[in-house]
C-alpha cells in the first residue's frame, strides 16, 4: 500500500481535470504520471533544464515540450513512417506549437534530401 502525499498546487482543479481527461486519465492518475515523469528524469538533465528555464523565456514544461516536438519533427522529416499529427492530438497542441512542429518537419526533410 502506498503512502498518500498531499500538496497544494497553483493550478486550477479544472485545468488539471481537463488535461487528465484529454489523456484518458483521472486526476490522481494524471498527477501520479506528472510526478513520475519528473522523478525519473536524470538529475543532471533536470538541473540543466532548471538553469535553462531560469535564464530564458521558457519554463521547464515548455522546454520539455519544445524538445519533444523538435525530435518528433526530426524523425518525421527524416522519413519516419508514422502519422505524428494524429499521435500528437492527445497532447492538445496549440496552433503556435503546430506551426513550429511543421516548420521543423520541413527543415529536416530538406536536410535529409541534401544528404
Amino acid at each position: 500500500m502506498s503512502d498518500h502525499i498531499g500538496f497544494r498546487s497553483n493550478l486550477e482543479k479544472e485545468a488539471i481535470d481537463w488535461k487528465a481527461g484529454q489523456l484518458g486519465l483521472n486526476r490522481s492518475e494524471f498527477i501520479n504520471l506528472a510526478v513520475e515523469v519528473l522523478v525519473n528524469f536524470d538529475d543532471e538533465m533536470l538541473k540543466k533544464m532548471q538553469r535553462f528555464a531560469e535564464n530564458s523565456r521558457f519554463s521547464i514544461p515548455e522546454f520539455i515540450n519544445l524538445v519533444v516536438i523538435g525530435r518528433m519533427a526530426q524523425l518525421q522529416g527524416q522519413g519516419m513512417k508514422a502519422d505524428l499529427k494524429e499521435f500528437l492530438k492527445p497532447f492538445a497542441l496549440n496552433m503556435e506549437q503546430e506551426k513550429f512542429f511543421n516548420h521543423l518537419v520541413e527543415e529536416y526533410e530538406k536536410e535529409a534530401k541534401n544528404e
